[in-house]
């Protein structure tokens, strides 16, 4: 190899390390790999970014006794999995990398830019492209295995087409499939898990997770940006109907004044 080559000789012994995210070593005699830390996958050796390395296999069982695992349950403990979560707003776009076993954000791979979501969909999508391709490379993280986008509403969720329309935000993107936008911009393949989500009710079930006091009690979380967003929840849950819940869990369009409650509070409502 080029390190035998470099030392000179035709007999060396060399330990080489690659230490990375991914971290592994090998042992090479005389130019010829003889032995390598990982073994029937890269789970074995080093511990690494993603990964646990060696471990004693009682080890292995004993979380799982403890836990309640499965098998699928351990592996994921094991060979971490990360997903892009993605925030976006009428006037700005977060993104970071979720380790999504703990549900924690990954160091230094939160990242925000403001843009006008006025401008045609190409540049909306060039800046989008650009924070989570910084949200990736600052995290470390090599292959995240899907993409969690919050968007305001009105938006079909299910299926990932706006509906946002007459709301000063993403005039341009009415009627447009935004996974299909994101699958070609990304050259995801069509099972890349990408999903939808309404971001008040994002913040909302935030708020109430990352307090496990709050998983008992019935919720009403607001939001204030370029528009009026809320969710309900209870128990945890997200809910549209019920006792004290507006039609389909919406704040924004209840009648107000001369209009409706968003073009008084919100953003546009605020500076007219």
């Amino acid at each position: 190899g080029v390190a035998a080559e470099v030392i000179g000789g035709e007999e060396t012994k060399i330990i080489v390390c690659h230490l990375g995210n991914g971290a592994s070593m090998s042992a090479v005699k005389n130019g010829k790999v003889v032995d390598t830390s990982m073994g029937l996958t890269p789970l074995q050796g080093l511990m690494m970014g993603t990964r646990c390395g060696d471990l004693d296999p009682a080890a292995v069982l004993y979380v799982m006794e403890k836990r309640g695992l499965d098998a699928a349950g351990m592996d994921k403990r094991m060979n971490k999995e990360y997903a892009v979560g993605l925030d976006i707003g009428g006037t700005h776009i977060t993104a970071a990398i979720i380790d999504i076993v703990d549900m924690k954000v990954i160091d230094f791979s939160l990242h925000k830019e403001s843009f006008d979501s006025n401008m045609p969909v190409e540049e909306v999508m060039t800046i989008w492209e650009k924070v989570i391709r910084i949200s990736i490379e600052n995290s470390k993280i090599e292959k995240p295995i899907g993409l969690a986008v919050c968007m305001p509403g009105p938006f079909d969720y299910a299926n990932g087409i706006c509906w946002i329309k007459g709301q000063s935000k993403y005039e341009h993107f009415y009627g447009l499939n935004i996974r299909d936008l994101f699958q070609n911009k990304f050259n995801l393949s069509d099972d890349f898990p990408i999903l939808f989500e309404n971001d008040a009710v994002c913040f909302g079930k935030g708020e109430v997770f990352k307090d496990s006091n709050n998983l008992s009690k019935r919720v009403m979380a607001i939001t204030l940006g370029t528009g009026l967003g809320a969710c309900f929840i209870d128990k945890g849950m997200s809910i549209s109907t019920g006792d004290l819940v507006p039609k389909n869990g919406e704040i924004y369009d209840i009648p107000y004044k001369k209009g409706i409650a968003e073009d008084y509070v919100s953003t546009r409502g605020l500076l007219a």
